[in-house]
């Protein structure tokens, strides 16, 4: 009698301790067709879709997930002096440049703002903050920024997400790009927020440009 061989472990019987994705029964699928060799073939593709399907959900289990970024984009340009609309040297929440964040949460934060000191001489600054739901369990962080008209690069070191007021400095005219990232672990939920205002009380001291943004993953 002809017969195919699948090897392996276990056996067609199944039962206790057996192995039933193994193939190790020998199948007489030649001669004429007949009811039990018809069963034999389809219980021999039955245990091959298991075992494929069982390789594919041990493979699943190690092949890491691919992390998703949400990205939140300022839309238009915002100009304002030191007053933008809650107190002079108050700063306010910008209108798109903030996100929720879950209590119990661990999120994975780079951000990048486009801004320009302009109009008032030397000395003006962004006064901003980075505020997020209170009582974090950790925030590790660091904010650089980075001037046409300045020598140098400034980094500030954050461990606390409500973090005292900032100012970056410039002269006249003068653009730059301020850059970062943060990890933040959550307790409780909230707002992550990106708030400014211009330290000078010159309309349209600062500008904060369109395309500045925020992007955020979560990891846990």
């Amino acid at each position: 009698m002809a017969v195919i061989d699948q090897g392996g472990g276990g056996g067609r019987a199944g039962g206790a301790g057996v192995d039933n994705y193994a193939l190790d029964q020998p199948y007489d699928i030649t001669g004429e067709p007949t009811i039990d060799k018809m069963q034999q073939i389809d219980e021999m593709l039955r245990l091959l879709f298991q075992a494929a399907t069982k390789n594919k959900t041990r493979l699943d289990a190690i092949v890491p997930t691919a992390s998703t970024w949400t990205t939140v984009f300022k839309l238009v340009d915002e100009s304002a002096n030191n007053n933008r609309g809650a107190g002079a040297n108050i700063v306010v929440i910008d209108n798109n440049l903030q996100f929720p964040m879950a209590g119990g949460k661990t999120y994975v934060i780079r951000f990048k703002i486009f801004f320009e000191l302009d109009g008032v001489g030397v000395g003006n600054t962004l006064r901003h903050q980075w505020l997020g739901p209170a009582t974090p369990t950790l925030v590790h962080g660091v904010v650089g920024e980075l001037r046409a008209a300045y020598a140098g690069r400034q980094l500030l070191a954050f461990d606390t997400v409500n973090q005292d007021l900032r100012a970056f400095t410039g002269n006249n005219d003068a653009q730059g790009i301020a850059s970062g990232d943060f990890l933040v672990k959550t307790a409780g939920g909230g707002t992550f927020s990106f708030n400014w205002v211009s330290g000078s009380s010159t309309a349209a001291s600062a500008i904060v440009r369109a395309g500045s943004h925020i992007e955020y993953t979560t990891i846990g």
